[in-house]
């Protein structure tokens, strides 16, 4: 699966109301997936800092199809009941470039605490692409409204500007900047929360493919790393 991000954060209702329409002719019938959590830890701390938990994802992309949405939405259920067990108060996410204002995304069937409560007892194909679609710490802050998703690049424009990069580039160069790039930036917004918070704990959401031991221990005075991963649909690799 490409680690390309499209990640589908505010998107305007109807637009996701109808991306989840299928034909009636090519229904779905969703897999129930056990969960089975992996975790590893990557990188000791330095003194009284706090710990980054890396939670590797599995992520939706343009082109799925509705079966490989159901999928992507299994996984990010994973992700999402590790968020409700663990209650994180900070989650760093792949899809966030700018500030979140968590009432200003509204998900359809998913948008209360209660409608996710529902959600987590008895999942749906549908309310699954929609997971998917969000991704699984939009849907946790209309569960939690105290988390806060921070962004993991600088700006949009930014982002914008890899992406134009990386579909120019040539196959070598183009994963340079898929993947040491923007590991960097999202290094870096790490590196600045933590010159405020030195013994906060986060939650850093990102693709499963990428690696961040190295740029951590580079932080002065560095938080501790470990990742978790779910392995229930290691087959989408």
């Amino acid at each position: 699966m490409s680690e390309e991000l499209l990640k589908i954060a505010n998107a305007p209702t109807a637009i996701a109301e109808a991306n989840l329409r299928t034909s009636d002719s090519d229904p779905i019938q969703s897999t129930r997936y056990p969960e089975r959590q992996s975790e590893t830890t990557e990188l000791s701390g330095s003194e009284g800092t706090g710990h980054i938990t890396f939670v590797r994802q599995y992520h939706h992309v343009a082109g799925m199809t509705p079966r490989e949405e159901v999928q992507i939405g299994h996984y990010q259920l994973s992700i999402l009941r590790y968020f409700v067990r663990q209650e994180p108060q900070h989650i760093f996410s792949e899809g966030v470039h700018g500030p979140i204002d968590n009432d200003a995304v509204e998900i359809p069937g998913l948008n209360s605490p209660e409608e996710v409560q529902q959600f987590l007892e008895q999942p749906t194909d549908t309310l699954l692409r929609q997971l998917s679609l969000y991704g699984a710490e939009m849907v946790y802050a209309k569960y939690n409204d105290e988390v806060s998703i921070h962004r993991t690049i600088a700006n949009t424009a930014t982002e914008l500007a890899i992406h134009r990069a990386i579909a120019a580039a040539d196959p070598e160069r183009a994963e340079y900047l898929t993947m040491e790039v923007r590991e960097d930036f999202a290094t870096q917004e790490l590196q600045r929360f933590y010159r405020r918070h030195p013994s906060a704990d986060t939650i850093l959401l990102y693709g499963a493919a990428h690696q961040f031991s190295d740029n951590i221990e580079k932080i002065p005075n560095h938080p501790s790393l470990s990742s978790v991963h779910f392995t229930e649909l290691d087959q989408l690799r």
